[in-house]
């Protein structure tokens, strides 16, 4: 699987999934130690509060573990929804905040049908930076009509030189 196969955070889940199904592993082996002793009669006051302050341990482990993996994925898409009925007015658009600054020029890709949309066309984006911070104005481009049939597009804007890694993923929903 190349790089560009990949959906935006796929690593970052498949690096939280293998933590939480080791930290499951590890609380069942410590409920069957304890078990082993309480089936016997061997388990009492003083096991149980190690069990419990080693479980409080446990938990801030895994917390702190988990704050660490999600830190470690530095690259966050922010996502935009824009919804097309036939009350719209003119072509959808939002204006979204950007979670940092870009380097270099953003581009807009087109928007391609998903479940639903066999056939239908793609649909082109436009952008225009709003002066006011880190925003960005996104758009279906004007004069674009409106699918005859309704489902869900998806697209991507990224940068000329990071194309495989989207800085927004732009969500559109065509409704009645």
């Amino acid at each position: 699987m190349t790089e560009r196969s990949n959906y935006p955070g796929f690593e970052l889940q498949q690096r939280v999934f293998a933590h939480y199904a080791a930290g499951l592993k590890q609380l069942s082996e410590r409920m069957n130690e304890a078990w082993g002793k309480f089936s016997q009669g061997q388990y009492g006051v003083g096991e149980w509060v190690t069990d419990l302050s080693r479980s409080a341990q446990a938990q801030y482990d895994f917390v702190q573990e988990l704050v660490r993996l999600t830190q470690r994925d530095d690259h966050r898409p922010v996502w935009a929804r824009l919804r097309w009925t036939s009350a719209t007015i003119g072509t959808p658009s939002d204006v979204i905040d950007l979670i940092r600054p870009i380097p270099g020029v953003l581009e807009a890709g087109v928007l391609k049908p998903m479940a639903g949309g066999a056939g239908q066309p793609d649909i082109k984006l436009t952008l225009d930076p709003v002066l006011d911070g880190n925003r960005l104005r996104i758009a279906v481009a004007d004069g674009t009509p409106r699918p005859a049939v309704p489902c869900t597009y998806i697209g991507f804007v990224s940068t000329q030189e990071a194309r495989h890694t989207p800085e927004v993923v732009v969500l559109l929903e065509v409704r009645d």
